[in-house]
């Protein structure tokens, strides 16, 4: 299904020490993988999904 050799991942411009996601878009999902373990697991969200969480992002409701 997903070939990591086709795929390009993406980095938030926020990233700074190295504790950051990547994200790729395959057809109409979103792949998510941790930048430090490139061969690790990679989770996949519909389009959808992913906006609804990127907004959630946008209006700050997670909090550590």
């Amino acid at each position: 299904m997903m070939d990591d050799e086709r795929l390009t991942w993406k980095k938030s411009s926020r990233c700074a020490n190295g504790g950051c996601i990547e994200v790729a878009t395959v057809t109409a999902r979103r792949l998510v993988r941790d930048s430090k373990e490139n061969n690790g697991p990679i989770l996949s969200f519909s389009s959808d999904s992913f906006r609804i969480f990127l907004d959630g992002v946008r209006a700050d409701e997670f909090h550590a």
